[in-house]
């Protein structure tokens, strides 16, 4: 199993260059149930940039509602949330609260994620540069 973060999910479902990266993660992999609003909010700010059509924001928004990934609740997880916020973003630091419940690592293309992360949390990053 694993933690897919939203990062994770929205390289996935638009077939960016580290799609095939998560993909292998996704098999018995979670998140939260923040990721899919996270997903949505990625994918509507690439449509308002540019990047991808309104056919394709609404295909990628289908596919993260479709993924056959568990969505956990931050209920229950809110205390340790708080403290890892203390060197991630709060909403990194869901993903590694429910990462050490489970005792399983955050899939992320967010470096900075990693590079806060306590060092009994696993954080996997695609193995080449081009993540942010």
């Amino acid at each position: 199993m694993s933690v897919l973060d939203s990062s994770a999910l929205v390289e996935l479902v638009r077939r960016g260059p580290h799609a095939e990266w998560v993909a292998g993660w996704i098999a018995g992999g979670c998140t939260l149930h923040l990721a899919d609003s996270e997903g949505v909010a990625a994918i509507t700010g690439l449509m308002r940039g540019g990047a991808i059509t309104r056919e394709r924001a609404a295909e990628a928004t289908r596919l993260i509602d479709e993924l056959p990934i568990d969505r956990f609740p931050l209920h229950g997880l809110l205390e340790r949330t708080r403290e890892l916020a203390e060197s991630v973003s709060a909403y990194d630091a869901g993903y590694l609260a429910l990462a050490e419940a489970l005792d399983e690592p955050v899939i992320t293309l967010h470096r900075r994620l990693a590079r806060g992360a306590p060092a009994s949390i696993r954080v996997l990053t695609p193995p080449d540069a081009t993540a942010t």
